[in-house]
Formats: C-alpha cells, structure tokens, sequence
C-alpha cells in the first residue's frame, strides 16, 4: 500500500519524507520517499489479527512540519494446509430398510480439520457401486437417491471424500458399507414356473406324484432354514392333496377314461407372522385366519393310459348284403366300426383279422380299416359267414375283441320293368361336431324300391380317410374319429343299388 501527502511549499521546504510508528515489533516498514507501507515480519493470524499503525508525513523545511494518519490493517486468515480433513477410522458402516422412499436418511459421517475447526467441510461421493443410488449434503447426511431392493442388492460400498477449502484443497476418504435391510415383502416361489407330470392310471391311492420345491425371494428369509412355506391346491374336488413339504399324493383312483388330464392350481404361501407355527390337525383354521405373502403355480398331471380294456365294436354281428353280380370290388361290401376304450386320443391304430371262416377267400379283409371287399366280380348266391378278431397296439399281448359277420349274397331279378331304387329328400347339409365318438349316427338315409328288392348302400366318393361308413339300414356312421383331423367338410356322394339299377 502506497501513503501520499504533499506540501505546498518549494525546493527543500516541500520535500516529503515518511516514518511509521509500529507498536508491534515494526512488523510493517515505509519508504520514506516513496510512502510504499511493505510487510517487514511473518503475519500470523491467529495471534494478530488487526493493526493500527500512524503515519507521519514530515517537510525538510526549517523547522520541519509535519503531519500523521492512521492506516488499520485486518488480516485474514489464509488456510496453512498443514493437515487434511481427518475422518474417524478409514471405514465405517450404515443400515438402511429396502422400500424406504426417496430422501431417506441413511447416516451422518464427520470429518475434523485440525487446521481450522470451525471451517465446513466438503463431502462428496466419489465412488463405489453404491454410486448414484446415494447422495450426501454439506453436513455429511446421506440420503437415498433411488428406492432400494434388498433382492436385488443385498448391500452397497461408497467412497466418500472430504475436502477442506483451501486455494489447494487437502482431502481425505472414507470406505462406507451400506448394508439393505430386508422386508418380508416377496412371495415365496416355487423352482419352476410350471410342472408337467405324467402318472398311469389305476395307481394306489397315497401314491407320490410329485415333490415342490419353493424358495423365499425375500434374501434374508431365503438363507433361514427354519423359514415357513405352506402349500395349497386350491381346488377340492381333484384327486389329489400336499403336504407341508411339498409332496403331492393321489387321494382317488385315476381313471384316464373318466378325465385324462387334470390342471392343478398351487398355492405357495408364507405367513406374514413370524409367530405362526404348523400344527397338522388345525392347518386349515389357521390358513383361515393369517394373512399370507402367496404366489400361484399350475401343475398339469397327464393321467397315462394303462391297457385294461378290449376293442370295442359298434355291433356284436354284422349283417351286410351283396348282389353277386358285376360286383365292383373297389367298394367295401361291409365294414367293422370299432375304437380302444383305452384311447381316448386316438393315436391307438386296431388291427383286424379273420379268425374263422372265409375258406373260399372270397372275401378280402383290409387289417387296418376293418373294410371288407369282394375278391371276386361275381359271387355264388348265399350266405358267408365269418369271425374277425379286433386287436388294440398294446404290444406284444395285445387286448382283442370278436365280432361276427355275415354276408348275404343275393340273386339279381333281371326285369324288363324294373324301378330304379330312391332316395328321399333329406337336409344334404348335416353339421357334426368333431368331438362325436366312433359309431354315432350322423344321419338316416331313407330309400325305397317299388319292386321291393333289397337295397345295398354304399359310399362311392368323397369319404376322405374313409371317415364315414353307409350302413345296410341306412345309417350314415362316424367310422373313425374327427378328433385330430383338420378336414373341416365331406361331400359324401351315396349310393343304393338293387342289383340292376342304382340311385
């Protein structure tokens, strides 16, 4: 800082020259010509922090006059830096509830500056895979930044500095450990999100299904062995019960014929009080009354078939009838209509064989339609007869069945006046549902002949997979099942013939 007087007098009467009065050990010197106020000593704040110095301005006339002011110095306090921040220990520990809104106090950490105590600190999160999820003011509060999952991350490390506020700041760190207190707030589950079983039917009732397994989401419940998880099948009516470690018993007989599949819904349940026990006999009033954390899971239990029926045939004798004359060998003259009782998919193909009779083989039996052709264009007149075993795929002892045929081999009556046969109008358009079972009568045809001549039927095009059969008593059958066909129209085209003319 620079002092100026001036004087008003000439030559050596005007000259200026300046002292300084310093009570505190002349800390301060001035230039005598110049009036520059220069530091001369250290300053230390904290021992000294204003000075009053007076300054005289003198003349070199004679005598000499002078003049004085005062000049008040403040210091300010300069940061030394000898030492950083210092934080009680290197590391330190916090807890925190999962769930917690945002905002939520976590803890409060504290840094010294021996250099100036009273000074605030700046605290700053630095790093840490707790970065982000946390934040800290001025003071050393940390708050939550996010809401936290203690499933997801059970704890959360963060590297904490503080600065002092020096030109050239000093700092220190802190390791802080975070650690997410779990809340009983996730349902327990069970390992699979479904189950598929397969069990034969007719098993003894007791008999093990299946074994759940189910965990807790919840992390710290996961890890107590001791932890509770009930289980419920939360129909009644099924065939089926669990117990309290998960094993899944038949209370009933199964029956694949009765239902092939049942669809059982799981409840896997935790009691949200921790006081809860498991007492056998009064499970189900306790249920009743608790409140449960509770998660769902669908077990589909396929009841497999077990081969206890034979074949079953729509009719124990078939009668069919046949002109033996300019026969048409490509068209069946009879045929068996039979299903597995035991299949209610259909996936199980019979198998047919004539047992007894047939001796002239005139007559062809195809193994896998039952359909029986004529082996020859013209066939005495009579009757044939015949057994044909039915047989299911239930290899190598197969279950059968026998049904009889008979054949009925008519004369053709040759007349120069002959009627053609007829078919009453019917509803050409017939609606059957795909579900129907083998053997049901899709409609009733009615013909008639005036000359009273007994009339053949038969199904000449459009029988695709030869899903249907024409009946002699004019009954238009299901033959096989429609079930897993993806054939959504037939047009059939009918026939009935008396031998000489056909309608």
């Amino acid at each position: 800082m620079r002092i100026s007087a001036f004087d008003q007098d000439e030559n050596e009467s005007g000259e200026i020259r300046y002292s300084i009065f310093d009570t505190e050990n002349n800390t301060f010197i001035i230039d005598e010509l110049t009036g520059n106020v220069r530091l001369h000593k250290s300053l230390d704040y904290e021992k000294i922090q204003l000075y009053n110095l007076t300054i005289m301005a003198s003349d070199e006339g004679k005598p000499s006059l002078s003049t004085s002011t005062y000049l008040i110095i403040e210091i300010e306090d300069v940061n030394e830096n000898y030492y950083p921040p210092k934080f009680p220990d290197f590391y330190d520990t916090a807890t925190v509830q999962e769930n917690m809104p945002i905002g939520t106090f976590v803890k409060k950490i504290t840094a010294y500056d021996q250099d100036n105590p009273n000074l605030p600190l700046i605290y700053q999160i630095i790093g840490g895979d707790g970065l982000g999820r946390f934040t800290i003011d001025s003071n050393g509060n940390i708050y939550t930044a996010v809401v936290l999952d203690c499933e997801i991350n059970s704890h959360f490390w963060l590297r904490i500095v503080a600065k002092d506020r020096a030109a050239v700041p000093l700092a220190s760190f802190l390791e802080l450990y975070i650690e997410i207190e779990d809340v009983n707030d996730m349902p327990p589950i069970t390992k699979e999100s479904f189950y598929t079983v397969n069990v034969l039917e007719n098993i003894p009732i007791g008999s093990l299904v299946l074994q759940i397994e189910a965990y807790d989401q919840d992390f710290r419940h996961s890890m107590d062995k001791s932890n509770t998880i009930l289980f419920n099948i939360s129909d009644r009516q099924v065939p089926f019960e669990i117990d309290n470690k998960g094993y899944i018993r038949t209370t009933d007989k199964l029956d694949r014929e009765t239902i092939s599949r049942y669809v059982l819904d799981l409840d896997v349940m935790e009691p949200i009080d921790d006081r809860f026990s498991i007492d056998n006999q009064t499970n189900q009033q306790q249920q009743q009354t608790k409140t449960f954390l509770k998660s769902r899971t669908p077990i589909i239990v396929n009841i497999l078939d077990v081969n206890e029926f034979e074949p079953k045939s729509i009719m124990n004798t078939y009668r069919c009838y046949l002109y033996g004359e300019q026969i048409d060998v490509r068209l069946p003259v009879c045929q068996i209509i039979a299903y597995d009782q035991d299949d209610d998919d259909d996936h199980c193909l019979l198998s047919y064989e004539i047992i007894e009779g047939n001796e002239k083989k005139f007559f062809h039996l195809d193994t896998k339609s039952g359909r029986i052709y004529s082996t020859k264009g013209s066939i005495s007149k009579g009757n044939y007869d015949f057994v044909v075993q039915i047989s299911d795929c239930n290899r190598p002892n197969p279950f059968t069945s026998t049904v009889h045929v008979i054949i009925r081999v008519l004369a053709v009556n040759i007349r120069d006046d002959n009627h053609k046969p007829s078919i009453e109008p019917f509803d050409s358009i017939i609606m059957i549902n795909r579900n129907e079972d083998v053997g049901y009568t899709a409609a009733w045809i009615k013909s008639s002949d005036d000359d009273n001549d007994r009339l053949c039927y038969y199904i000449i095009d459009g029988n695709i997979d030869n899903s249907f059969a024409f009946l002699d008593n004019g009954a238009l059958v299901l033959a096989k099942s429609l079930r897993n066909q993806f054939i959504n129209q037939f047009n059939l085209t009918l026939l009935a013939t008396d031998g000489q003319d056909n309608s």
